[in-house]
């Protein structure tokens, strides 16, 4: 079998074989070794880049696999939310997503201190507002001391 217009080795001195050809979908031949060493170098050249896609593919399948909201989802709500939280109003630099755990609904977007903290709550109503009642009396409390 010919290979390569009777090549023994590529430019680059690796040894063609039937193993070390890639047949490109145009129909063109490449070393297979050779398109290796490229995809490495590119690899290295471009690892910010290749991390940070990542991070936002797996972010956005995350999104979308635990809560169905898409990354564009996201950007309306945190659009509408003025890119606040909707509990405390600091500056969501990362949005956490809460949800509802009965029913699964997306509520809004919170910091984390906030989700967190309903999230010790059980984002039970009632644990929350006798909460909110026991710090207004104990801060009453020491204001007349």
């Amino acid at each position: 079998m010919k290979l390569m217009s009777n090549k023994d080795h590529c430019k680059r001195g690796h040894r063609l074989t039937p193993a070390n050809i890639y047949i490109r979908p145009d129909g063109r031949r490449n070393c297979r070794m050779c398109r290796k060493q490229q995809d490495q170098r590119w690899q290295n050249a471009n690892r910010e880049h290749i991390r940070e896609s990542r991070r936002e593919y797996l972010r956005g399948y995350w999104l979308q696999y635990q809560y169905g909201v898409s990354s564009e989802q996201l950007e309306v709500m945190l659009k509408e939310q003025s890119n606040c939280c909707g509990i405390c109003k600091c500056y969501l630099e990362k949005p956490c997503v809460d949800h509802d755990h009965t029913t699964g609904k997306v509520r809004g977007l919170l910091c984390d201190s906030c989700n967190q903290g309903l999230g010790r709550f059980k984002d039970n109503y009632e644990t929350i507002v006798a909460a909110a009642e026991y710090l207004a009396r104990t801060q009453t409390r020491y204001q007349e001391e």
